[in-house]
């Protein structure tokens, strides 16, 4: 199901969306010791057999959308089903992953610095990444972009980007609850 505020633009590939995803992400050097403490050896690795395996994410149909209002659209979206956040923002929750709206309103979040930055330096452009779920909108990349701009909404800032959405429904039932997995060597 395709939520209100987001306006279609147009079919992606599987390709397409890891191609956003990799340009977005790949490059950003604290990945590197993350994915080489769980024994791989490069960035696409570490998301291919992990997040991308775990979502079964290539197995999907996408499209891109264009997010009409992101203060009122994005704090409805719900944080991915990740095991470090479960245990570090979400309080235990992860069925269903609480909203960006409540998230944003934790003490974790509000008095992150890296979230603040993000606020002061919000991308001009950007595409989160997303699985339309029985629960709603569950980001599965973007989360720190998603927790700025619920944020910001929640202090009645608004922020200058275009926003869009790689969505694809998940026809698998529930979300796994994903990460701290370490490769079999």
């Amino acid at each position: 199901m395709i939520p209100n505020g987001l306006e279609f633009i147009r079919r992606l590939s599987w390709p397409d969306v890891f191609g956003i995803w990799e340009s977005a992400e790949a490059h950003l050097p604290h990945w590197k010791p993350l994915y080489k403490e769980r024994g791989f050896s490069t960035w696409k690795e570490w998301r291919t057999e992990t997040l991308i395996a775990g979502f079964r994410l290539s197995e999907l149909f996408w499209g891109l959308y264009r997010i009409s209002d992101p203060a009122s659209v994005i704090p409805n979206f719900r944080g991915g089903p990740f095991r470090s956040w479960i245990a570090k923002v979400y309080a235990g929750r992860h069925s269903p992953t609480p909203t960006f709206a409540e998230i944003a309103a934790t003490e974790h979040i509000r008095g992150s610095e890296a979230v603040r930055r993000i606020i002061e330096n919000y991308p001009s452009s950007t595409t989160l990444i997303g699985l339309s779920t029985a629960d709603g909108v569950v980001i599965v990349e973007g989360t720190h972009r998603s927790c700025a701009a619920a944020l910001a909404a929640s202090e009645g800032r608004r922020l200058a980007a275009d926003i869009s959405l790689a969505l694809a429904e998940y026809p698998f039932g529930s979300l796994p609850v994903l990460g701290k997995e370490r490769k079999q060597q």
